[in-house]
């Protein structure tokens, strides 16, 4: 049987807020982008993806998924490098396809159950490594529960930490179009909607304009675009099959999920009780405030996240 922990974070009353806990880091976190050096990895299917490491000689590797529009350079990345500066592990944070500053090659992108890239990443280090630490936040955190719910090669991956992940994507695509989570719909948008008219220069059969100009909300653009991208009939097939929730019981590494019972894009089914109870393997971390991916502190450099995640990986470096 898994565990299910309550861990106590507190932040000021005003941080009791999902919204504010959410978006403050997003605009008032000061941080200094750390001293990545930058690689270039041919995908499988020729195209490309980006990682920013943080070399120290180690034996160990910590290998971070960032969410959805986010990057290398998103503030809970800088975060947990930060956080872990004084470690031995070596860090590579991977930047999913278009998320590195450069427009990738191919029709594809990235979604929630995308794999592919992570696979790739994972044979690399494997050679290079003794054991491999993964975190990933939302999207990202998806992406690592199916790889470990799905594919066979588990060598090498001593640990895996979920953040703030939409277990249930078609619950969760439900929870962002309500009018309250607006205003997140239209963040996602103002970077994805570009980059599918970039991508539509570059392979001028994909979309039209008028196609991409009907977007208004996540389902319309998993409807018009991540469907048409990966083969998916439509955006209820894909969050049927991209999903996590489903692969759960078949984890077979230490896995742990943390989430906040606050957090606005999590459905009830993000929170898998009857999951985790199920598979030793697993535990579920929840807090009772903390948004998405949030987690903050008003007054100190480091938040409650990654003062967590660092106790936790410290234990097996």
């Amino acid at each position: 049987m898994g565990e299910i922990i309550n861990e106590p974070y507190r932040p000021v009353f005003w941080l009791k807020n999902a919204h504010i806990n959410t978006i403050y880091p997003h605009y008032f976190r000061k941080q200094n982008r750390p001293d990545y050096f930058r690689d270039y990895y041919t995908t499988d299917d020729g195209d490309f993806i980006e990682v920013d490491k943080i070399l120290k000689g180690s034996k160990k590797v910590l290998l971070l998924l960032h969410g959805l529009e986010g990057s290398s350079d998103s503030q809970y990345i800088i975060g947990i490098v930060d956080a872990l500066k004084d470690s031995p592990l070596d860090i590579w944070a991977m930047n999913h396809r278009s998320c590195s500053g450069k427009m990738n090659h191919s029709t594809t992108l990235y979604h929630s159950g995308f794999v592919e890239d992570v696979r790739m990443l994972l044979n690399e280090l494997r050679p290079k490594y003794d054991e491999i630490i993964i975190v990933g936040y939302s999207l990202g955190g998806n992406m690592a529960l199916k790889y470990m719910g799905t594919e066979e090669n588990h060598d090498k991956i001593g640990q895996v930490f979920a953040v703030s992940v939409p277990l249930d994507l078609k619950e969760s695509s439900k929870k962002l179009s309500t009018l309250g989570n607006r205003m997140y719909v239209i963040k996602f948008l103002e970077t994805l909607i570009p980059k599918m008219k970039e991508k539509a220069i570059q392979h001028p059969d994909l979309f039209t304009s008028k196609e991409l100009n009907s977007i208004k909300s996540m389902t319309d653009f998993d409807n018009i675009v991540t469907s048409r991208l990966f083969g998916f009939k439509d955006a209820q097939d894909y969050y049927n099959k991209a999903n996590s929730l489903q692969n759960l019981s078949d984890i077979k590494i230490p896995t742990t999920i943390i989430a906040a019972e606050d957090d606005p894009f999590l459905a009830e089914a993000a929170y898998p009780i009857k999951e985790v109870k199920s598979n030793k393997n697993l535990s579920l971390v929840l807090t009772k405030y903390g948004g998405h991916v949030g987690f903050c502190y008003h007054n100190r450099k480091k938040y409650w996240l990654e003062d967590y995640l660092k106790s936790r990986i410290e234990q097996y470096i």
